[in-house]
C-alpha cells in the first residue's frame, strides 16, 4: 500500500493536536502554519479536536477569556511578539497555553519567552515539532526557505549557509521520523566540481547522521531493527543544470514552466488557475482551481506529454457530455435516482475538466507562439554534446543558434536560455563572443546584465565566461541521460534529468559509490535496493510489515531546488516501479526564476530580503491583540479523547471562520531583475 507525505505529516500533526489539553481547547496558528494546516486538513475536520481555530494576529481573535490554547507557531520575531502580547494583558488571554514551533527556535527566542512570567505560569507544554518538511504534494516537499541559491553560493550571504543547511537537515528527519524509517544516507560527490560549495551535500548528510543518531538514542521505542533500509540520498543542484533551464513538454512541467501563477512566490506553492466558466445562461464567469493532489483529473494527466494530456482532456469531456444526455432523458425511477447520487459529482468533474481543458488550450498557444519545439530540438542537441537524434554529429551547431536568435517571434527570456545552452556545450564563452550573440539576437542593451548572469555560474561551479580563448573549459561529467534513437518517443524529449538516472540506478542498485558515497563509508548489508518481490520480515518485525508500510521508499533530497520535470520523473518511477519515492528540496524552480536567482548571486545581501532575515525583522504585534478579553465563568474541562470527535452541538457555526491577517508590513515586493534592462 502506497503512503503520502500528506498523510504522514496529518497524523505526525494529530497525534500532537491529541496528545494535550481538552477538546474544547482553542488552535492559534500564524501565517506558516496557516499554510501546512490548510494542505493537511479541512478546516471543519479540526473543529473535531478544538473548539475554534484562530490566527494570531486577526482581529476575529477571541474577545473572551478562555482555558486553554494549542499555539503551533513559526519561531519568527513576529510571531513571537504576538505570542507574547496575548500575556501582555490581565488577566491573560488564555490561562493555560501548549506552545508547538516549527524548527528554529533559538536560545534568544527562549530567553524572551521565559521573561514573561505571565506566560511562564500557564505553559503546559513547550516543544519543538519535527515539521521542517513542508509537504505540496503526495510525494513531493521543500524546506519552505526559498532563494536558496543565495544561501548557498552568494557570497555576502556566506553567514545564512549553516541555517539553509539546519533547515534542510530538519526537513529530512521530520521526513524519516513521520515515514518510520532508518535510511541509508549517501550523498552526491562530484570530483570535477570545484566551486566552494562542493562539499553541501556532504555537509548535510554529516549534519543528519548526527541528528538522527541523537534522536534514537532520546526515542528508545524508535524501530532500526534488521528490516531493509532504504535509500536516503542527498546532492545539491549543480548536479544537473541543464534541466532547469529546459523546458519540458509534460503536462505538469510545462503548465508550471510557461503559465504565469502569480500567487507562486516566496516559497508558496498555490497553484491556482484562473479559467472562464459558462454558466447556464450562457454568460461566462471568472473561476479558479488549484492544480494539486485533490484533482483526480490533475494526478491523471500531470504525468503525460501535453499533446497525449489534450486527448485524454477531449476524451472525457466527450463521456461527461454523454452523461448529460443521459441524465436530460432520465424516465426510469433507476435513472433518476442515479441522477440525484451523482449529480454533485458529476458538476465537479466538469468544472474540473473545462478547467484543464482551456489550461491545454493556453499551453498549445504558447507552444506554437514560443516556438518550443524548435528551441527544444536545438537544446537537446547541446546537452547531448552536438548529437542530433538520428545519431550524427550537428558540425554547425553555431549556424543553428544564429538561426534561432535572428527569429522575432522568440522572446528575449527563450533567447538567453539557449544562448546559456550553447555556453554550457562549448565549456563556456568569452565575453566578446558573448556581446556578438546579444548584439545578434537584438538585446545588446543588456549585455551588461547578461555578463553578470554568466559570470554568476562562476560563483557554482561553472565559469561560462572565460577570461579567453586558451582558458581551459568546463570538463563536468554529465549525470543526466540523452535517449538513443530507439528509446525516444518525441524528437524533443530525449534529454531525460538526472534525478531519473539517479533514481533509475538505486531501483536497479548499481548507483556508483564513486560519486555517491555512503556516509558511513561502506555500504550496509540492509539496504534495500533492487526491485523485488514481497518482503520477508521476521516475527520481529510482524507488526511493521502489517501496520505501515507495504511499499518501499526511496528518498532523495535536492540542495538548492527541485524542478517540474524532476517532479514528474518522481511520479512517474514511483507507479511505475511501485516504490513511495519521496523528492524534497528548498524549493522549485521554473526556467526562469532559475536564470533569476543565478543573476542575483553577486548581489548584496541586504538587496535580497532573504526569508533568514524576514524571520528577524522586529515587526511590533497589532495593537488590538492587547485589548483586555472579557473575563467569563470557567467551563468545566473535558478530558482529551484521543482521536475522538468532539460534540458539534458545542460548536457555532461562527467559529469556523478563519480571518487571515493582511498585515501589510510583512509584504514586500520581490525585485525581478531578470528580463529587464540594469
Amino acid at each position: 500500500m502506497s503512503v503520502t507525505l500528506i498523510s504522514l505529516q496529518r497524523q505526525y500533526l494529530l497525534t500532537q493536536f491529541t496528545s494535550v489539553g481538552s477538546r474544547t481547547k482553542y488552535l492559534v496558528l500564524d501565517e506558516r502554519a496557516n499554510e501546512l494546516i490548510d494542505i493537511l486538513f479541512k478546516r471543519e475536520e479540526l473543529l473535531d479536536y478544538f473548539f475554534s481555530v484562530q490566527t494570531i494576529d486577526s482581529k476575529s481573535r477571541n474577545k473572551e477569556q478562555a482555558q486553554e490554547a494549542f499555539y503551533l507557531l513559526d519561531p519568527s520575531t513576529y510571531s513571537i511578539n504576538c505570542l507574547l502580547a496575548d500575556f501582555t494583558i490581565k488577566p491573560s488571554r488564555y490561562s493555560r497555553v501548549f506552545l508547538y514551533f516549527f524548527p528554529g527556535l533559538t536560545d534568544a527566542h527562549k530567553d524572551r519567552l521565559s521573561r514573561s512570567s505571565s506566560l511562564q505560569r500557564s505553559i503546559g507544554k513547550l516543544e519543538v515539532l519535527k515539521l521542517g518538511m513542508f509537504p505540496v504534494g503526495n510525494n513531493v516537499f521543500t524546506t519552505k526557505f526559498y532563494d536558496s541559491l543565495q544561501s548557498y553560493y552568494n557570497r555576502s550571504c556566506v553567514e545564512l549557509v549553516q541555517s539553509q543547511i539546519n533547515q534542510a537537515v530538519e526537513s529530512l528527519l521530520n521526513l524519516i521520523v513521520v515515514s518510520e524509517e532508518y535510511p541509508v544516507i549517501r550523498y552526491y560527490r562530484p570530483d570535477d566540481n570545484k566551486s566552494r560549495t562542493s562539499p553541501l551535500p556532504n555537509l548535510i548528510a554529516q549534519q543528519l547522521k548526527q541528528k538522527l543518531e541523537d534522536y534514537i538514542r532520546e526515542h528508545e521505542e524508535y524501530r532500526t531493527d534488521s528490516r531493509p533500509r532504504p535509500v536516503l540520498l542527498i546532492t545539491d543542484r549543480t548536479m544537473d543544470l541543464y534541466t532547469p533551464i529546459f523546458h519540458s513538454f509534460n503536462y505538469e512541467a510545462l503548465v508550471f514552466d510557461t503559465v504565469e501563477f502569480p500567487e507562486n512566490k516566496e516559497g508558496k506553492y498555490i497553484n491556482e488557475f484562473t479559467y472562464n466558466a459558462v454558466l447556464m445562461n450562457g454568460e461566462k464567469e471568472r473561476k479558479r482551481t488549484r492544480l494539486n493532489d485533490t484533482d483526480k483529473y490533475w494526478t491523471q494527466l500531470r504525468k503525460l506529454h501535453f499533446i497525449e494530456a489534450g486527448k485524454v482532456i477531449q476524451q472525457t469531456i466527450h463521456t461527461l457530455r454523454a452523461e448529460d444526455n443521459r441524465m436530460k432523458n432520465s424516465r426510469y425511477v433507476a435513472d433518476l435516482h442515479h441522477t440525484l447520487a451523482t449529480k454533485d459529482e458529476h458538476m465537479e468533474d466538469k468544472r474540473l475538466i473545462y478547467a484543464h481543458d482551456q489550461l491545454e488550450n493556453r499551453l498549445l498557444q504558447i507552444f506554437q507562439d514560443r516556438q518550443l519545439m524548435d528551441l527544444a530540438l536545438f537544446e537537446q542537441c547541446c546537452a547531448a554534446n552536438g548529437i542530433e537524434e538520428d545519431g550524427t554529429h550537428n558540425k554547425h551547431l553555431t549556424n543553428s543558434l544564429l538561426d534561432l536568435l535572428v527569429k522575432k517571434e522568440i522572446s528575449r527570456k527563450d533567447k538567453i536560455r539557449i544562448i546559456t545552452s550553447y555556453a554550457i556545450y562549448r565549456g563556456g564563452i568569452i565575453e566578446a563572443d558573448l556581446k556578438k550573440l546579444c548584439t545578434f539576437a537584438g538585446f545588446e542593451d543588456y549585455f551588461d546584465v547578461y555578463r553578470v548572469l554568466y559570470k554568476n555560474f562562476g560563483l557554482m561551479g561553472f565559469p561560462l565566461l572565460k577570461a579567453d580563448l586558451r582558458q581551459k573549459k568546463i570538463n563536468k561529467s554529465p549525470t543526466y541521460y540523452i535517449q538513443s534513437y530507439e528509446e525516444m518517443g518525441d524528437r524533443a524529449t530525449r534529454f531525460r534529468p538526472a534525478v531519473e538516472v539517479i533514481l533509475q540506478s538505486i531501483i536497479q542498485g548499481n548507483l556508483s559509490e564513486s560519486m555517491y558515497p555512503y556516509i558511513d563509508g561502506v555500504a550496509p548489508s540492509t539496504e534495500s535496493t533492487k526491485v523485488k518481490g514481497p518482503l520477508v520480515h521476521s516475527s520481529r518485525n510482524a507488526e511493521w510489515s502489517t501496520s505501515q508500510k507495504g511499499r518501499e521508499k526511496i528518498f532523495l533530497f535536492v540542495a538548492g531546488g527541485l524542478t517540474h520535470a524532476e517532479i514528474e520523473s518522481a511520479y512517474s518511477f514511483s507507479e511505475k516501479y511501485r516504490k513511495d519515492i519521496f523528492l524534497g528540496g528548498d524549493e522549485i524552480h521554473t526556467p526562469e526564476g532559475f536564470l533569476n536567482q543565478v543573476l542575483h548571486l553577486s548581489n548584496d545581501r541586504a538587496d535580497l530580503r532573504m526569508p533568514f532575515d524576514i524571520k528577524q525583522e522586529n515587526i511590533p504585534a497589532p495593537k488590538h491583540l492587547t485589548v483586555q478579553p472579557t473575563a467569563v465563568q470557567s467551563k468545566p474541562v473535558a478530558q482529551a479523547v484521543p482521536n475522538g470527535p468532539s460534540p458539534k452541538s458545542s460548536i457555532s457555526s461562527s467559529t469556523s471562520e478563519i480571518v487571515s491577517s493582511a498585515s501589510t508590513e510583512k509584504k514586500s515586493l520581490r525585485k525581478k531583475l531578470f528580463g529587464r534592462k540594469k
